[in-house]
């Protein structure tokens, strides 16, 4: 056959011609299966961003996994004659072209700043991520980015409804957390057990919440192997999970997320400098003199503070401090000058201090210890009040990685906590510091209604706009029924907050309730823990605290009061706008389900 021949054959051949599959357009959106990179950049530089992440990410795949002999003497080996190039080319024309495997395909979302980069399924993106990062931490003089920032790699992908999610993390989770299913390996699972945490991002879907995905996730890992513990700072290994649109996308990395910037290559060569304290009257930084001094005056030792860290308070300052030598203590100090309070908050902190030295008698309440409470220290010219830390998680960190029975369980203990605090009696009504001082009231009735109408006064002061006399007229409408409390309990209105409970991430038990603010003697029903209770909270408070009689009006009565608070709070000490908008929401209910009651 002559090369005449070959090219008469084509022409006799009269089938349509096709574009070849190597020349054909490549999927323009992100399918199941997929594995790549998410990288963000600055907004209207997606095209830039793109084209240099397609040329740094083929750069370094050439590097990690080169081409092997036989590709790189393909040309040497095409030593043919012109028939049988001829004949080869025809070939090629019949069947589909070989993909090529070291592809990086750019894929543009509908999303601004953000773009996806599909890597063939033989590249490991996290290897890849990792590496460049790390080279680029090593080598910060040498810069070879501009529009890159963000760069989150993805093992591969599913569809987020269903059970995708579930699959999705059966296939990526294994090969990190361990396998499951062989007994004989019970005693390499606990040696090899690791401390994981889940970080989720959502871009443009609304189906399944944040909660709601985390604890997917985490179920999976208990049903990989069980032994792996969460811990939300210092992780072994974090799970990274991005959800766009319906396609969830799924990867493990390592404890060094945080020292590689999160994979952000724009803070790896230009770090943010660390943000400067700010001068501010409400929240100075800590006077380490008189801390000192403090210190050296109650634990009667020159014991050495390693640091002192200021901790998170809406009313009272707080740190942590560290020694050297001893275990960390925390600090309360009363509020600011600066700083507006409440009437009902005056006295919170002596309240505090009183409450946890009567409560040092029980061995089984998950409190902290009181060190000591001075009133108006010489040193700092305020009142002081140093307890013992309690470590562990707090239960609003660890609730999305906690399943159904866990949760219940924890429901359950803080039932059984709440029973011993209610078990508490007083002859007398009111706040602790009012009956400490023998000033507190005969009558639930009594101290209720004052400490309503003392509420309702500082939202006057501040020309809060509520109700006031619909708010009046139904707590006069009502009054009768407050008069059914006949026992004085001991009452924390605002424990049982899940940012106060300490929980133990290896055993998931509480250890620590730190919020005894605004303690009271009455009704147990005022608590939120306890008008809200949920089944298995209830089964470990009993029957002997709550009495029946006319829940449903005190409990709207309660909400009322409470709602009230949280928007005074909010105009006293400004927080988030949505505290307020749920607070008057809840107002509004209130209000409603009262006025809806017939005496």
């Amino acid at each position: 056959m002559n090369a005449a021949k070959v090219l008469a054959d084509l022409h006799t051949k009269k089938k349509k011609w096709r574009v070849p599959a190597k020349y054909a357009p490549r999927k323009s959106h992100i399918e199941p299966g997929d594995c790549g990179i998410f990288v963000t950049c600055d907004k209207g530089k997606e095209g830039q961003c793109m084209r240099e992440s397609k040329d740094i990410f083929t750069e370094y795949i050439q590097k990690l996994y080169p081409p092997g002999p036989e590709q790189e003497d393909k040309q040497e080996t095409e030593d043919l004659d012109i028939e049988a190039e001829l004949q080869k080319e025809l070939d090629a024309l019949k069947k589909p072209a070989a993909k090529n495997s070291s592809a990086v395909e750019a894929i543009s979302l509908d999303i601004p700043c953000v773009v996806f980069l599909r890597l063939p399924t033989t590249v490991d993106p996290v290897l890849l991520v990792h590496t460049i990062c790390v080279d680029a931490a090593r080598n910060k003089d040498q810069k070879n980015s501009r529009w890159i920032r963000r760069m989150t790699p993805v093992t591969s992908t599913r569809k987020v409804l269903g059970s995708g999610i579930e699959e999705l993390a059966a296939l990526v989770l294994p090969p990190h957390f361990g396998h499951g299913g062989d007994e004989k390996e019970d005693v390499e699972k606990k040696e090899a057990s690791k401390k994981y945490a889940i970080r989720p991002t959502m871009r443009s879907h609304n189906s399944v919440s944040r909660g709601d995905l985390i604890k997917r996730v985490a179920d999976k890992v208990d049903a990989v192997s069980l032994g792996h513990t969460v811990d939300l700072q210092h992780y072994d290994l974090l799970i990274l999970v991005d959800v766009y649109k319906n396609i969830c996308g799924m990867s493990v990395v390592g404890n060094d997320f945080e020292q590689l910037k999160r994979f952000n290559l724009a803070e790896i060569y230009n770090p943010t400098p660390p943000p400067q304290p700010k001068s501010s009257t409400r929240e100075p930084s800590p006077d380490m003199p008189a801390i000192k001094n403090l210190v050296r005056q109650v634990l009667h030792a020159d014991d050495a503070i390693d640091r002192v860290d200021r901790l998170d308070a809406s009313l009272y300052p707080m740190y942590l401090l560290h020694f050297v030598d001893i275990p960390p203590l925390v600090l309360k100090m009363s509020p600011e000058p600066l700083t507006r309070t409440l009437r009902l908050e005056s006295q919170s902190l002596n309240s505090e201090a009183e409450i946890l030295y009567m409560l040092r008698s029980q061995p089984k309440l998950p409190i902290p210890e009181l060190v000591q409470y001075i009133d108006h220290s010489h040193s700092t010219g305020k009142s002081i009040l140093l307890r013992k830390s309690i470590s562990g998680t707090s239960y609003s960190n660890l609730a999305p990685y906690m399943n159904r029975s866990q949760k219940e369980e924890i429901e359950r203990q803080l039932g059984t906590f709440m029973a011993a605090i209610c078990g508490y009696v007083s002859s007398m009504f009111g706040p602790v510091s009012n009956v400490s001082s023998n000033s507190g009231s005969k009558s639930w009735r009594e101290a209720f209604t004052a400490m309503f109408e003392s509420l309702l006064r500082d939202a006057e002061d501040m020309l809060v706009s509520v109700d006031y006399e619909e708010l009046r007229y139904q707590l006069e409408r009502f009054e009768p029924f407050l008069d059914e409390v006949t026992e004085a309990h001991l009452v924390f209105p605002e424990i049982g907050n899940a940012h106060d409970i300490i929980i133990d991430p290896h055993t998931n038990q509480v250890v620590g309730l730190v919020n005894f603010e605004n303690a009271m003697w009455g009704d147990p029903l005022l608590m939120d823990v306890v008008r809200n209770a949920s089944p298995s909270f209830l089964v470990g408070l009993g029957c002997c605290s709550v009495k029946p009689g006319s829940c449903k009006v005190r409990r709207s009565i309660y909400q009322c009061f409470r709602a009230v608070q949280q928007v005074v709070v909010y105009y006293y000490r400004p927080s988030g706008e949505d505290e307020e908008l749920r607070a008057r929401k809840a107002l509004s209910n209130a209000i409603a389900e009262l006025a809806s009651l017939d005496l």
